[in-house]
């Protein structure tokens, strides 16, 4: 009995785009439930593994550590003034304030799963 190639084989194993922006696992027959978020920079996966973003969540990481010690020289350098009145104090306040909040958010999405 003769066996016949295919006309059209099917392509190899991995990770291949689809139409909703996601990566989704090709199995060499059909396509599996498995999806993942595209990588960055247009990188395409290696043959079996999934993307990673790991280096997202550094950044946010350091991103958030960096204005936490803002906050903290911020709050250093506002308890040496000498104030005259309250507005003074609540404008030189503000700032560190923001920065608190960011690092805080930057710092909690670092780890948020996905």
């Amino acid at each position: 009995m003769d066996e016949q190639q295919p006309e059209h084989p099917n392509p190899q194993p991995g990770w291949y785009p689809d139409q909703q922006g996601l990566m989704r696992w090709w199995d060499g027959r059909s396509w599996t439930d498995q999806v993942a978020q595209p990588p960055a920079y247009g990188q395409v996966p290696a043959y079996g593994q999934v993307p990673s973003r790991s280096g997202v969540h550094v950044g946010k990481l350091i991103g958030g550590i960096a204005l936490l010690l803002i906050v903290l020289v911020s709050l250093g350098n506002a308890a040496s003034q000498d104030f005259t009145n309250a507005a003074e104090r609540l404008g030189y306040l503000a700032v560190p304030t923001a920065c608190l909040i960011g690092g805080i958010l930057l710092i909690v999405f670092a780890f948020r799963k996905r």
